[in-house]
């Protein structure tokens, strides 16, 4: 196709030109007219490959905070996002959701996402991963008690898990590969 275009923009008639490098003249008219030799079968995406890549970047960041965005959730806040900046869409208006056919196309486009069913996490354990709101927290509260210049004050015990949360978390996006999805309650 790239030939056949040079070949019409130095001077051939565009008949010779697709008799002789075997494209049919109404594809090679419409490549010249837009300028573009890039073939596209099918209906567009709604979010641009940017928006997208953005999309699938914060899904997978929160993932590994403990915040797994659940499907019912990724679809319902990329229909408020089309709504919100008049992005021409197909969606469920009534529902206000994306498609599930969209997203499966989205992970279809973005092979780093995998659907995992996240573990319930206690509060008080993900805080701790959390590691500026656990070391802000545990230095006022050793200056609350003043325990920062009495350290022989301090004893260490084990920690019982328990699982606050009794419900079965849903499907959630992570990154593929990721061990284990972990769902702060």
């Amino acid at each position: 196709m790239e030939n056949a275009m040079r070949a019409v923009e130095r001077g051939m008639s565009q008949r010779k030109t697709s008799e002789r490098f075997n494209v049919p003249r109404r594809t090679l008219r419409n490549h010249l007219k837009t300028g573009s030799n890039f073939r596209k079968l099918g209906r567009g995406s709604v979010l641009t490959k940017q928006q997208e890549k953005d999309l699938v970047t914060r899904m997978m960041r929160l993932a590994e905070v403990g915040y797994p965005v659940t499907l019912k959730i990724a679809r319902h806040q990329v229909f408020r996002f089309c709504e919100a900046n008049n992005i021409p869409h197909k969606f469920q208006i009534e529902k206000e959701t994306a498609g599930k056919a969209w997203f499966k196309l989205l992970r279809k486009r973005n092979p780093e996402l995998s659907i995992r069913k996240a573990q319930n996490m206690n509060p008080a354990r993900a805080q701790k991963l959390n590691k500026y709101i656990y070391f802000t927290k545990l230095e006022s509260i050793l200056n609350e008690i003043d325990l920062k210049n009495n350290p022989e004050r301090i004893f260490n015990m084990d920690e019982k898990l328990m699982q606050v949360n009794s419900a079965s978390p849903a499907n959630s996006f992570s990154k593929k590969g990721c061990k284990a999805v972990t769902l702060s309650s």
